[in-house]
């Protein structure tokens, strides 16, 4: 704990019922008031942390001369009691402390009362597939050999047990490859177009897809393997506009959560990350969306860990019904939704990733473009530039542009020079090769504005309207994205108005 502020978060940040668990424990070991409980309370009873005032209201107690060494006491003491509180949530906190147990009876040289505990441990990560945890758990049961076996039994006890070392090595050694080629195409695909340049990312995911465990599904021999197999295609796929194989990907990967429920608490993170994406892709590009209530029950089941993350998990809902009424064009039935996104969950927004709250704002940017409510749309794509910061360069931020660039000639007050088409054509071609619809986007914006009056339509324009009058799937599957229905809504519209 470096900043003073962080203990003050911290408690302001616990539940009646967190604050009144830390002080049954401390409390329990310390019978009267004690300097736990008295700095804590003086802290909590602060709105704004303010280190002078908390002197003065501490300056009677004798461990105030001493106040920077037990806030930190009581920073590790909060922490503490909170794993206390939570050990029993998730399957890896549980075998922690277990082993934990197993190491302390080792070292008293209860070598019997050990091995019954890593063996309760061993139970829980086999059932579990938790194969790095079974390797430690064993690397423990090796130490014990010496202590428990004697010359009748050590032979086959040494035989049996390295059978199943070498297996789960194996096992994990698979699944950590896995895990390798998971964390490179995610690490580029959560910065899509941020930082790289297209023909960056494609070598990338064309250097996985070629690796010899990403050839055959059967290669992925364990639960965790299978879900980051299918994922890392979803990934590639996604990156792709390949909707179609997105789907099927994302189906797979869903499909297994649901043969192995149990393991959605075991692997949580990779469960929500994984579910997060397979939402976005049935909203975004599945016309039947036959998928959505099935999905929203899964983010209802999911089970927070702590105030803030249940209001996260409620903002994650909200922006789910958000984004599923905005694909269908539910323009004017969606206001309360946006409301609540923008003022209700205005402190859990801030709490996420910046490029997720610009892919947020962005999409309520839609919605009001939608509405033809062009001066809030000039407000929200403002407050996107801010959260961007001149710094972090989304993907999305390209289709901010367009939009930007839209509006701006919508509004008649408004006029969009030569110097203004060059500053964001030069932006947009900072985030590497668009796609040929948004190229031909951007093209015939700047042919409607160079060119006011003409008698016939350039080509450009004739071009985009066969485009979007296409019956090619692939084409009208991407016009069916949110990102895209800046097309259907204003440029199919003037073309369809004016030609």
């Amino acid at each position: 704990m470096k900043d003073p502020k962080d203990l003050h978060r911290i408690i302001k940040s616990l539940s009646k019922a967190e604050k009144r668990h830390f002080k049954m424990c401390v409390n329990s070991v310390h019978k009267n008031e004690n300097n736990y409980t008295i700095l804590f309370d003086a802290i909590d009873a602060q709105e704004e942390y303010n280190e002078n005032k908390l002197l003065r209201k501490l300056k009677k107690h004798p461990f105030s001369k001493q106040i920077s060494r037990t806030k930190y006491l009581l920073y590790e003491q909060i922490l503490k009691v909170l794993r206390q509180l939570y050990s029993s949530r998730s399957e890896h906190a549980k075998l922690g402390a277990l082993l934990n147990s197993a190491e302390v009876l080792f070292c008293k040289t209860f070598y019997q009362q050990s091995l019954e505990v890593l063996k309760r441990a061993k139970k829980i990560a086999i059932a579990n597939e938790l194969y790095g945890l079974q390797q430690e758990i064993m690397e423990r049961e090796k130490l014990l050999f010496p202590y428990l076996e004697n010359h009748k039994t050590i032979r086959p006890a040494i035989s049996k047990f390295l059978n199943s070392y070498e297996r789960i090595a194996q096992l994990l050694k698979t699944e950590n490859e896995y895990k390798a080629l998971h964390t490179k195409v995610r690490l580029y695909y959560d910065t899509l177009l941020n930082f790289y340049e297209t023909s960056q990312v494609d070598a990338v995911f064309s250097e996985v897809m070629q690796h010899r465990l990403m050839l055959e599904k059967s290669n992925a021999t364990t639960f965790l393997s299978q879900v980051l197999f299918h994922e890392i295609h979803y990934l590639n796929a996604n990156a792709r506009s390949n909707f179609d194989q997105a789907n099927y990907n994302g189906d797979e990967m869903f499909s297994l959560w649901e043969e192995k429920p149990v393991m959605k608490n075991v692997f949580r993170d990779t469960f929500i990350r994984q579910l997060r994406d397979y939402t976005f892709c049935k909203i975004s590009s599945d016309y039947s969306q036959k998928n959505i209530p099935q999905i929203l029950n899964e983010w209802k089941l999911i089970k927070s860990f702590s105030k803030e993350e249940e209001s996260i998990l409620a903002l994650e809902i909200d922006t789910i019904h958000f984004l599923l009424q905005l694909v269908n064009r539910n323009y004017y039935g969606i206001e309360d939704i946006c409301y609540l996104i923008k003022e209700h969950h205005l402190v859990s927004l801030k709490k996420l990733p910046a490029s997720q709250q610009v892919v947020i704002f962005y999409h309520i940017a839609v919605y009001h473009f939608m509405k033809k409510d062009y001066g809030k749309v000039i407000r929200q794509i403002k407050q996107i530039e801010e959260i961007a910061g001149g710094k972090l360069r989304p993907h999305i931020l390209k289709y901010v542009k367009l939009m930007e660039l839209i509006v701006r000639y919508e509004l008649e007050d408004e006029e969009i020079d030569d110097k203004d088409i060059l500053r964001i054509t030069r932006h947009l071609k900072s985030f590497g090769k668009m796609g040929r619809i948004e190229e031909m986007l951007l093209s015939s914006i700047k042919k409607l504005i160079n060119l006011p009056s003409f008698d016939e339509p350039p080509m450009i324009l004739r071009e985009l309207k066969e485009l979007l009058e296409t019956k090619n799937q692939r084409i009208n599957y991407n016009l069916e994205t949110i990102n895209n229905q800046i097309i259907n809504v204003w440029v199919k519209e003037k073309l369809s108005k004016e030609y």
